[in-house]
């Protein structure tokens, strides 16, 4: 049975590359090794190692399963080396508390609104985090973007993310209080027409619903079936 140094527990950085693909170490970017009776010993450092055994061979001479395990594992998990939950939020870390991790992408994502960071934002909503998340006062990236006059982010989580216009935090404040409150006439000014937009598609589609539900007449007024 292969051993691994003590440090290959701590650093992945370490190269254990006893696997006959070099290509292993950047597609999962875990210590492993691979034996030809289809057997795989995987190290997550500092969280457990795993032993997996399937005797079907690729022409490399690594395990088909144990290698798509591999890859399986680090697509949901935030495990491999260069993983960083800054831009990988879509991927689960067990070594986090759930509310740890829920806390730090709200914190990004209300920061990167209030920056003005456009560019982060994109990322954020692309990696499946719901642009609405508001944080302990019901602030959320609307708020923001609104109150420091981030026309640019404002038009993103309307139109794109479509997050409320409306929405109120714990002091029943909306995105447009807070641009009246700072000044910021050009956003105060979309959300308006924005708003107006909304309520005129609203309408519209309340009058598509009381047109299927009104029944039909006849020319002799009565109910068509």
């Amino acid at each position: 049975m292969a051993r691994f140094p003590s440090i290959c527990l701590r650093d992945p950085k370490s190269k254990i590359s006893t696997f006959y693909d070099e290509s292993f170490l950047v597609n999962v970017g875990l210590p492993a090794k691979s034996g030809v009776s289809g057997s795989m010993i995987i190290v997550i450092p500092n969280v457990m190692g795993i032993c997996t055994w399937s005797p079907p061979l690729d022409p490399l001479g690594n395990s088909v399963r144990g290698v798509q395990f591999c890859q399986e594992l680090v697509s949901v998990f935030n495990f491999h080396r260069y993983d960083n939950l800054k831009h990988a939020i879509n991927k689960k870390d067990p070594r986090r508390h759930k509310y740890e991790t829920k806390g730090l992408s709200i914190v990004n994502l209300l920061f990167s609104a209030a920056s003005g960071d456009l560019a982060t934002l994109r990322r954020h909503r692309l990696s499946g985090l719901d642009m609405s998340l508001p944080d302990y006062d019901g602030r959320t990236a609307m708020h923001l973007a609104a109150a420091e006059g981030h026309l640019d982010c404002v038009k993103f989580l309307l139109e794109q993310c479509n997050v409320p216009y409306d929405i109120k935090d714990r002091w029943g404040n909306t995105p447009l209080n807070e641009a009246k409150t700072f000044g910021r006439d050009q956003v105060v000014e979309f959300i308006n027409e924005w708003a107006k937009k909304q309520l005129k598609k609203n309408d519209v589609n309340d009058k598509k619903d009381e047109d299927k539900i009104k029944p039909k007449i006849s020319e002799d007024n009565s109910p068509l079936i």
